[in-house]
C-alpha cells in the first residue's frame, strides 16, 4: 500500500509540473503570435491640391488583431505638406514610367507627390471609430481643405466598384485653414 500511495503522490508532482509547463508553453506561444505579422490593418493615401502647391496625407490603422472592417476605432494621422514646385512634373513623370514599366498605378497613386524635402504645414492625430473607412478631400478658396471620414455602415463591406453609388455613413469632418501671414494650416471648427 505504501508503495501505490508513493507512486500516485509522484504521478501528482509530474501532472502538476507537466500543467505548468503546458501553460508556460500556451503563454509562450500567444506572445509570439502576437508580436508576429502584421497585427493592425493600415490604409495611406495622398491627395494634392488642384494647383499643385500643397498635398494631404491621411493615414488610418485599424485597430490591433481585429479587421479593417469591423467597427472598431481607428487611428487617423492627417498631415499637409507643401509641395515643390517640380511636384507637377515629377508625378507624372514618374506615372508614365510606371505605366512603360507595366507597373499598375491607380488614381489615388499618381507618383510620389511628398518627399521628405517638402515642408510640412500641418500634422495631427485623431481617432474615429468606424468600418470599412475611407476619406475624401475637397480644396476649396484660398487653399482651404475640407476631410470627410466616411464608411457604408457598421461590418458593411462595398465592393470597389460600387463604391461612388453606394449610401454613406459619415462620421466626422475636418476643416483647415491656410494661414497665410504663417504658412501654415491651421484646423476650424466645422460648421
Amino acid at each position: 500500500m505504501r508503495c501505490a500511495a508513493k507512486l500516485i503522490l509522484g504521478l501528482r508532482a509530474r501532472i502538476a509540473d507537466g500543467g505548468k509547463k503546458c501553460g508556460l508553453l500556451a503563454v509562450v506561444a500567444a506572445i509570439a503570435w502576437f508580436l508576429s505579422g502584421c497585427t493592425a490593418a493600415y490604409n495611406g493615401r495622398t491627395v494634392n491640391s488642384p494647383d499643385w502647391k500643397y498635398a494631404t496625407t491621411c493615414y488610418v490603422r485599424g485597430s490591433l488583431g481585429r479587421s479593417y472592417l469591423a467597427d472598431t476605432r481607428k487611428k487617423i494621422i492627417i498631415s499637409i505638406y507643401a509641395l515643390s514646385p517640380d511636384a507637377k512634373e515629377r508625378a507624372e513623370r514618374e506615372k508614365e514610367e510606371a505605366l512603360r514599366a507595366g507597373v499598375w498605378r491607380g488614381p489615388g497613386n499618381p507618383g510620389a507627390i511628398v518627399t521628405a524635402t517638402n515642408a510640412l504645414l500641418f500634422r495631427k492625430e485623431y481617432r474615429v471609430k468606424g468600418s470599412d473607412l475611407n476619406w475624401s478631400s475637397v480644396w476649396g478658396e484660398q487653399d482651404n481643405l475640407t476631410i470627410v471620414f466616411y464608411d457604408y455602415g457598421a461590418g458593411v463591406e462595398i465592393p470597389y466598384s460600387s463604391q461612388n453609388i453606394a449610401p454613406k455613413r459619415y462620421l466626422r469632418t475636418m476643416n483647415y485653414q491656410f494661414d497665410s501671414g504663417l504658412g501654415i494650416y491651421k484646423e476650424v471648427p466645422s460648421r
